[in-house]
């Protein structure tokens, strides 16, 4: 278990995360190994949105190799998916500008986006 208290974005927040094990079975999702109930009390300036929110995560990596720590430390830090893909696909791709309707169509550009923003950033990756 692990529990933090911290000031997020002006506001109160405290968290606890509980770990336990858990099988593809029981969760219906192939290849988990572990989850975790992580519940955040939120202070908020105004009294209607004060809450508590529980949201449970899944990993297929063991204990031995992601503790509770480290899963409390990898959903606080999830924003760095925000920062890196998504940036690149919103400001280089023009993705959140796409009227794209067809489903087909919305696939095949999204997947040939991701394809190209892979492969730029192993280039830059290689560059001096």
């Amino acid at each position: 278990m692990v529990q933090q208290v911290e000031r997020n974005r002006g506001r109160l927040e405290a968290r606890c995360l509980i770990r336990f094990e858990a099988t593809a079975e029981q969760t219906c999702f192939p290849a988990v190994q572990q989850a975790a109930r992580l519940t955040r009390y939120l202070d908020r300036l105004q009294p209607k949105e004060e809450g508590i929110e529980t949201e449970w995560l899944l990993t297929s990596r063991p204990q031995a190799t992601l503790s509770a720590e480290a899963m409390h430390w990898a959903d606080r830090h999830y924003w760095g998916i925000e920062n890196g893909l998504h940036l690149r696909l919103d400001v280089s791709a023009g993705e959140d500008r796409s009227r794209v309707r067809l489903p087909t169509a919305a696939l095949n550009l999204a997947m040939i986006r991701r394809a190209t923003v892979s492969l730029a950033v192993h280039w830059i990756g290689q560059c001096p």
